[in-house]
């Protein structure tokens, strides 16, 4: 289910910080409490179904549905209730390489079960040890060398080390490999490798964010000095019973991954408990096969809370304090569900309290009173508990593998939280350290025979953490690729925010000054970024061959060429349509952006005044509200056409504004990408399975060893899928002889329990139908805003709705069960 029902909380009220060797259990419905500031879809600018779009397709679904309303007496959609996500096995995000090959399942049993594994590691790592040999030496062959050279062989290193810190990063030498990982996302799955292999989190590299509550699969690089590390890690992985990491297909390459450089993913999807729904999501589906979904940016990249969009916008402002604010929120982790790991659920608790006393007290108090918890959790009272028993032999405060070992069990918010507090800490330290080197100064020139020991002293702390001296370098200590996350999941959100004014205003017709992909070349010299020498602006829709509405792009924040600026293609447009009855996509589009920039107080944070009065004009007319907002952005483009606003100070803002967006560059190293509105699924299949058992698994992985003897595979989807397509009928369903049934085998006489299988399957009843989707999308595209599509329901697939659609089906299990007793 989506949480244990028999969770463990820790009771915060009565100081009860630890969990002894007796869990408490609590029901599942008491720990459901939400927070007031949940994200919902508008927050983020999700305000359009594909479907409201299409005016026509849409009458024409209503008017079937009400047919179908009728003659099977269903439920109207805003009582539709799938089960998303009940299992982590529920949602396969297999990464689609470069050479567009799916790592799926079967991809990883290939390399992780069909080969020798012990024979195929030491080859390998010969094979590789031999490639680089001029560069490194190998660990048998350097003890040899040792006994004979002595003194020869440090100079070897020595010259060899030097020699790769000078080369340039595209020539260093590079390992590839395969994760497989189950119910963990990518930074995780990257800090508990880091722990177990001894490899620095900054060492690894990959193409994109998986979800965490998911069985996933993608390429991760790490430097070649760590191939050894990483042939110990895959086989310590793959001799675990529980396989929820595994490494595989360990490969040498030239060049580390690049963010976005995949080529898109393949999902399959379960939804479970559609019951009458079939025809309903059927038509969905269809539909979405055809005219696509609105290519939004899912919720699950902003995150649970506000908190995620507006750390970037904090960044971006370089309003520091308010990002320490937002990372250090006690409300945070106040009200989260404990899963029962002893671990986890106490430095959740402790982080929590340590915010608390960040605000009341300041980062020494906070960060002492963490580490000193932190002491107790592993080396106190809980050594003995079996949760933690295999960690402890590793454990010693204050070393580097108990920090690794601390940040394993760690969410990326409460890491980025620990970080930025131990950061504060050092800085604050720092300060009384500066006001104590002040005194021994003035103790220095009063008292002359304490000289020599005063001067230990200094020398003491001045090699101190000198580097966070202020708020600033506090928050630059976090990991750039953090803060730029967060930025990112701000200009995430202005994305959505100009995709949904582009649609309800200008609909899915080309609009003039709309940005497109080409297939071919456009523009005369090759750009810094490879995309944008296939981006293009539609002057005159009437004249734009072989281009629709889903060639259309539009920009994510960040630096972009000069050709596709703001400025110039405003001034061609200008040109050509000054005076003209003409509305121009371009000109309101970058109209709301430069307004919304400005009300976020980021655009004109110097307070130029041309700007603030401008503005100020704008901001009088959209007062009342988003469709005050429209119509008021829709006036001013005509104005600007009919020069009723002055020409030279619109020039003067976007010129400015320009310039701004340029500037994220080399101080964000932001740059700009162009992103579809709207997206097509590849291979889109389907089928309807009924089941009876409620918690079946549906999809085959490498959870355990015998497991997915019983699941659907990927062929056989596809295979009764295109069954489906074929049907003359129309009937989404499959016949009850294909029908899905999962059956844990215990021991005993398999043929004599397989015979009275087949006798009760001749009788069964089925209870429960469900969906399984499986397609393909672009890399950066969300499936979540697929599944928006086909449920056609707003802020269903929100943490919160998701839990309370998965109690509302546990409850009715629970009731079927207890009706059959």
């Amino acid at each position: 289910m989506f949480f244990k029902s028999n969770a463990v909380k820790l009771c915060l009220s009565n100081g009860i910080n630890k969990f002894s060797g007796c869990y408490r259990k609590i029901q599942f419905s008491i720990l459901l409490r939400y927070s007031s500031s949940y994200l919902l879809e508008e927050n983020v600018g999700i305000n359009n179904f594909m479907s409201d779009l299409l005016e026509i397709n849409k009458n024409k679904c209503n008017r079937n549905l009400a047919i179908q309303q009728k003659e099977h007496n269903f439920i109207p959609k805003e009582e539709l209730r799938c089960i998303f996500k009940y299992k982590c096995e529920d949602f396969h995000v297999y990464e689609i390489d470069k050479n567009k090959k799916i790592l799926d399942i079967e991809y990883i049993k290939k390399f992780c079960y069909e080969e020798n594994e012990a024979k195929y590691s030491n080859d390998l790592f010969e094979s590789e040890i031999g490639d680089t040999s001029n560069k490194f030496v190998g660990i048998n062959k350097r003890n040899l060398k040792e006994k004979k050279h002595g003194n020869a062989v440090e100079q070897i290193d020595a010259q060899n080390e030097e020699r790769s810190n000078a080369e340039n990063s595209e020539t260093e030498e590079w390992v590839h490999f395969v994760l497989y990982k189950v119910n963990k996302d990518t930074q995780e799955a990257i800090r508990e490798i880091s722990k177990m292999s001894d490899i620095e989190i900054k060492d690894f590299h990959y193409s994109g964010f998986k979800d965490k509550r998911s069985v996933s699969t993608q390429i991760i690089s790490t430097n070649v000095h760590n191939l050894k590390k990483i042939l110990d890690i895959k086989n310590y992985y793959f001799n675990k019973k529980i396989k929820t990491l595994l490494i595989c297909k360990i490969e040498k390459c030239k060049k580390k991954i690049e963010l976005g450089e995949h080529n898109g993913n393949r999902f399959i999807v379960v939804l479970r408990n559609i019951q009458n729904y079939e025809d309903y999501l059927k038509n969905r589906l269809n539909n979405i096969k055809k005219k696509g979904f609105i290519n939004y940016f899912g919720m699950q990249r902003f995150g649970v809370y506000s908190n995620t969009f507006n750390k970037g916008k904090a960044l971006i402002s370089r309003n520091y304090k308010d990002y320490i604010k937002h990372v250090l929120d006690p409300c945070i982790f106040e009200k989260k569900l404990f899963y029962g790991n002893v671990v986890k659920d106490n430095i959740t608790i402790y982080l929590k309290n340590a915010c608390d006393i960040y605000h009341k007290k300041g980062a020494i108090f906070a960060y002492k009173y963490f580490t000193s918890k932190a002491k107790k959790l592993f080396d106190g009272d809980l050594a003995n508990d079996n949760c933690v028993a295999d960690y402890n032999n590793k454990l010693k405060i204050g070393n580097k593998s108990m920090k690794k070992s601390l940040y394993s069990f760690m969410t990326n918010s409460e890491y980025e939280a620990f970080m930025l507090l131990r950061n504060l800490y050092i800085y604050e330290n720092n300060k009384r350290q500066k006001q104590r080197k002040k005194k021994i100064t003035e103790n220095i020139e009063k008292y002359d025979q304490n000289e020599g020991e005063n001067e230990m002293d200094k020398h003491k702390l001045e090699e101190k953490h000198n580097f966070y001296e202020n708020e600033q370098t506090c928050v630059k200590g976090i990991s750039m690729e953090t803060r730029r996350f967060h930025m990112h999941s701000y200009s995430a959100k202005i994305f959505n925010m100009i995709t949904s004014y582009r649609l309800q205003n200008f609909g899915l017709k080309l609009g003039y000054g709309d940005y497109f992909y080409s297939k071919e070349i456009c523009s005369e010299k090759s750009e810094v970024k490879n995309q944008h020498n296939y981006i293009s602006v539609i002057y005159n829709p009437n004249n734009a061959k072989d281009v629709n509405i889903y060639n259309v792009v539009l920009p994510v924040l960040g630096c972009m060429p000069n050709r596709l600026s703001y400025l110039t293609v405003f001034k061609k447009l200008y040109r050509e349509y000054a005076g003209k009855n003409v509305r121009l996509s371009f000109l309101e589009i970058l109209l709301y952006l430069m307004y919304t920039l400005y009300t976020d107080n980021l655009f004109n944070a110097q307070r130029d005044i041309v700007i603030d009065k401008y503005f100020s004009y704008l901001i009088q007319d959209c007062q009342s509200g988003d469709s005050a907002v429209r119509d008021a952005i829709k006036l001013w483009g005509e104005r600007i056409l009919r020069n009723s606003i002055s020409i030279k100070e619109t020039l003067y803002i976007i010129k400015e504004f320009n310039s701004y967006i340029n500037s994220f560059e080399y101080e964000y190293g932001m740059t700009c990408v162009f992103r579809n509105i709207l997206v097509l699924p590849k291979n889109l299949y389907f089928c309807f399975c009924e089941y009876n058992e409620p918690k079946v698994k549906f999809i085959s992985d490498l959870y355990k060893m015998n497991s997915g003897k019983h699941s659907i595979s990927n062929k056989y989807l596809k295979n009764k899928s295109i069954d489906i397509y074929d049907n003359e009928k129309g009937e989404a369903y499959l016949n009850s002889e294909n029908t899905i049934h999962c059956f844990d085998h215990k021991k005993g006489n398999y043929i004599e329990e397989k015979n009275n299988r087949m006798q009760k399957e001749k009788t069964i009843i089925y209870n429960h139908n469900a969906l399984v989707l499986s397609f393909n999308l672009s890399s950066s595209s969300y499936a979540t805003m697929l599944i928006r599509e086909l449920y056609g329901k707003r802020n269903e697939l929100l943490v919160h709705n998701l839990i309370k659609n998965c109690q509302h089906y546990d409850n009715m299990v629970k009731q079927l069960k207890e009706s059959l007793q």
